[in-house]
């Protein structure tokens, strides 16, 4: 008998352990909705134009992201060392423009990513080359 009350005891501090466990999950995955927007790479754009300059103008899709989910940011590393980055509520279009120092080919790469502080980011990117004129 005192071997079962024992074991009755255990189970249940088990089971409590267990529900909390359980509980801190579902928690975790309420906050941390994982989700990734796609970019719209058809109808987006990325040239460069004279004097140094580029420009990218994107469009976001909300891929399988609710349409009620806030949190994104645009990211543009544009292949010189310089990166442009913009957080936007709610999904949107985006448009940056660039100066470079020198012309020539630049691997450019647009970033768009669900994010949401303390959770991992699900992101699309759209790469190309931009070839930089005089």
């Amino acid at each position: 008998s005192e071997f079962s009350s024992t074991m009755r005891a255990s189970i249940l501090v088990l089971a409590a352990v267990a529900a909390v466990v359980t509980a801190k999950a579902i928690e975790q995955v309420l906050e941390c909705p994982q989700c990734t927007p796609k970019i719209d790479v058809k109808a987006s754009v990325m040239e460069a134009y004279k004097k140094h300059r580029a420009h990218v103008a994107v469009i976001g899709d909300y891929g399988d992201c609710p349409v009620t989910y806030a949190g994104y940011t645009w990211d543009v590393n544009w292949g010189d060392g310089d990166e442009y980055k913009k957080h936007q509520d709610p999904m949107g279009p985006y448009q940056a423009d660039h100066t470079y120092a020198k012309k020539g080919k630049y691997p450019v790469e647009v970033s768009l990513c669900a994010h949401q502080p303390g959770c991992a980011d699900g992101c699309s990117t759209y790469k190309g080359t931009i070839n930089v004129k005089p």
